[in-house]
């Protein structure tokens, strides 16, 4: 753990971070340790199951992640359709190609 902690102050764990920013970290670690970040989840949970749009959306930006990319619209997936566009088959026809 000392090991992990001195690398972190040197910034070899976050060298992009300015000191500013790793001291502001560091604090925040220490007021939230992991113990209470598990309750802090845990309540998240509780909450995203009985139907909390902010609980689950919270949960699934650090599951999940971001999507890179929006889904398309119903009508563009009808528009595609009638034109004979099939985005899937032609991403794996891609694929198989490289």
């Amino acid at each position: 753990m000392y090991q992990g902690l001195f690398e972190y102050q040197r910034g070899l764990i976050f060298p992009e971070l300015s000191w500013g920013e790793r001291t502001y970290l560091d604090i925040m670690k220490t007021a939230c340790p992991p113990e209470t970040w598990k309750e802090v989840v845990s309540k998240a949970i509780e909450d995203a199951k009985k139907g909390d749009a902010k609980a689950r959306e919270w949960l699934a930006s650090y599951i999940v992640g971001k999507p890179e990319h929006t889904a398309p619209t119903l009508k563009q997936i009808a528009i595609d359709e009638a034109a004979g566009v099939d985005e899937i088959k032609e991403s794996d026809l891609l694929l198989a190609s490289l």
